[in-house]
């Protein structure tokens, strides 16, 4: 249902409830003016309930904005990846020491080594507390642009596969925030279908060195991964699948998000990376 829809349920609610309720009995009240008079109490009580809805909604964000500290650029972004961090070691309903480790490990390998301590003690504190996706979500949907939006889903994606695997309950949290925070469903796919081809890559090099050979980049698995990733088919048009590059590059390059910090940019770069090497392996396969 559109948000817009949505918003508007409880008023509707009201509007009727006032509509409907019964009237005392008074012989001056008598055919079109009851009704009339029940019309003015439904349209009273949903503009009423409209702004309690409004008022109740900023209270709730206000109060998850404070307890980010009305951070800004990089650390509010880390917050907000930190606290989702959180919530995905909770999803299963229990708290996994090996989890935890990996996710020390990580942020260890992301971050400067005097920055690590911090970031692990705040991430400690989220473990503690309830957070709502929803809400946070609001603030992901008002505060972030695209850009930013797709470097959170990667970060995010980054984090629910530390340990090599996307459970159920990690991959529900992702989608949640894709929903909440107003992240495009194209984006999410690109985001998902990056860290796949990112994955089989890892692989084909890890079998590589294991057995001594080296394999074409150009095997099949790998090029169909790689058209995949750049949203485009196998028969695609080299102007297409140029289009296609550049439309990821507006999005994904990682000048889009230094506004953000040093940290963020440097994982952009990572990211932008991997898009560029499926570019580059396509047009080595058709000799662009």
């Amino acid at each position: 249902m559109p948000k817009y829809l949505r918003e508007w349920i409880f008023p509707a609610i009201l509007f009727f409830v006032g509509f409907f309720i019964p009237m005392v009995d008074d012989t001056r009240l008598s055919g079109p003016t009851i009704y009339i008079l029940k019309f003015f109490i439904g349209i009273g009580l949903a503009i009423s309930g409209l702004f309690f809805q409004t008022l109740f909604g900023y209270m709730v964000v206000s109060t998850i904005k404070s307890r980010l500290g009305f951070l800004k650029g990089e650390k509010k972004h880390l917050s907000i990846i930190l606290m989702l961090a959180a919530e995905m070691v909770k999803a299963d309903g229990k708290i996994d020491p090996n989890e935890l480790i990996l996710i020390a490990k990580r942020l260890s390998k992301e971050f400067k080594g005097d920055q690590v301590a911090g970031y692990l003690r705040e991430f400690d504190s989220y473990l503690e507390i309830d957070i709502s996706i929803k809400e946070l979500g609001k603030i992901i949907a008002a505060d972030f642009d695209e850009a930013a939006k797709a470097h959170l889903m990667y970060l995010l994606f980054s984090l629910a596969t530390v340990d090599g695997l996307l459970s159920h309950s990690e991959l529900k949290i992702v989608e949640q925030v894709a929903k909440y925070g107003q992240i495009k469903s194209s984006t999410y796919l690109h985001i998902f279908r990056t860290f796949k081809y990112k994955r089989e890559q890892s692989y084909r090099q890890k079998s590589e060195q294991k057995t001594g050979r080296s394999k074409s980049s150009k095997n099949t698995t790998a090029l169909r991964s790689a058209y995949d990733l750049l949203g485009v088919t196998a028969d695609a048009t080299m102007e297409k699948i140029k289009k296609a590059y550049r439309k990821l590059a507006k999005i994904h390059h990682p000048d889009k998000v230094s506004h953000l910090g040093d940290i963020h940019r440097l994982k952009a770069k990572e990211k932008f990376q991997i898009i560029l090497d499926a570019y580059d392996m396509i047009k080595e396969k058709r000799g662009a």
